[in-house]
């Protein structure tokens, strides 16, 4: 049986970074399709078995606008699943949801499995907020990443249809490439990220020797560049973008710092444990609490306790005990996101 994906599109991103990784390990042994609401290029790899369709929608801000373009979309999924003859659909985002299960399920009645990556008592969607309300109890399965985040969505989907199925990495075990003394943050630059209170504690911190590298980007990066310049700690930060060879970066990295407001589940959390960086990361709702045992296999601190964190933060710099055991712990937790493991529970 094929299986077919729907997202907003494979920019760089938690969501599509997840779809990536489940299409390639689903392609092994069925066929997979990968639709994607825009046009632009992919920047995550897929196998070459994996056929890509690109809907190629525009963005418009006007009511009128927006309304027909979701009109037109729908009426090109239909058409589209009914020619690939798809037998399962699987959705991710709120805007993927809606638009599939309409589609797929109200229009098409093939199965449906729909996926929020996002926790809906901190992410805003407008209006789709009332969509998905009406529509996401057609869908055959709801996957989400949490209890605190099945709870929102108790109240107006049967809960059997609600299942809470981790994110998946491919688990590398012992890393052998030298670690460095580099601080690791990774994620779009943005408020909620809140990397300005990784930059403030760094300036704060007996440092010499070490440096901070901010991958991603954002509405913020200008800000934070000119915060580290203020600071006068800008020889010692490193603002890279958005970076093809990730990777890299965790493999060189001994410290992961991570300082969400919310989240859905930390995908770079899970990465920087699976490459061995010992982590410290703001105990925001929800996912890094599913992940870290505080003073087991990494810092969690209390959101909004800044001091805390930069003092955690400084006992990481300065014990590299801690961090090998905070290390040694973290991959032997990750056996439960084991891509073949989380891969299964998606088909079924």
């Amino acid at each position: 049986m094929s299986v077919t994906f729907l997202i907003s599109s494979l920019n760089p991103g938690g969501a599509e970074r997840v779809v990536s990784l489940l299409a390639n390990q689903i392609s092994k042994k069925k066929d997979v399709i990968v639709i994607t609401l825009s046009g632009d290029t992919p920047f995550y790899k897929l196998n070459d078995s994996i056929k890509i369709i690109q809907l190629g929608s525009s963005q418009t801000t006007s009511t009128f606008g927006a309304i027909y373009s979701n009109l037109i979309l729908i009426l090109k999924l239909l058409r589209l699943l009914k020619k690939l003859k798809t037998k399962h659909l699987i959705c991710f985002m709120t805007t993927s949801n809606v638009l599939g299960v309409i589609s797929g399920k109200l229009l098409t009645n093939i199965k449906v499995t729909i996926s929020e990556r996002r926790n809906p008592l901190t992410h805003d969607v407008g209006v789709w907020d009332n969509l998905r309300k009406k529509v996401y109890n057609f869908a055959d399965k709801l996957v989400v990443q949490s209890e605190e985040i099945k709870n929102y969505y108790n109240d107006f989907i049967d809960e059997t249809k609600i299942k809470i199925v981790p994110n998946p990495i491919k688990i590398y075990g012992s890393i052998k490439a030298k670690k460095e003394n580099i601080i690791l943050t990774v994620g779009r630059i943005d408020s909620n990220k809140n990397q300005q209170q990784i930059i403030r504690s760094f300036f704060r911190l007996n440092k010499e020797g070490w440096k901070l590298i901010i991958c991603g980007d954002g509405p913020l990066l200008n800000e934070l560049i000119e915060l580290s310049k203020k600071l006068g700690i800008s020889d010692r930060v490193e603002f890279t973008g958005v970076v093809k060879n990730i990777d890299d970066y965790y493999k060189r990295a001994s410290i992961f710092a991570f300082s969400s407001l919310s989240e859905g589940f930390p995908n770079v959390l899970l990465e920087a444990m699976n490459y061995g960086c010992a982590c410290i990361s703001t105990d925001c709702p929800t996912g890094p609490s599913l992940l870290i045992k505080n003073n087991f296999n990494g810092f969690l601190i209390p959101l909004g306790d800044k001091s805390s964190y930069t003092n955690h933060f400084q006992k990481l710099i300065d014990d590299e005990k801690t961090r090998n055991f905070f290390v040694g712990n973290s991959i032997k937790s990750l056996e439960n996101y084991s891509l073949n493991k989380v891969a299964e529970q998606w088909v079924n």
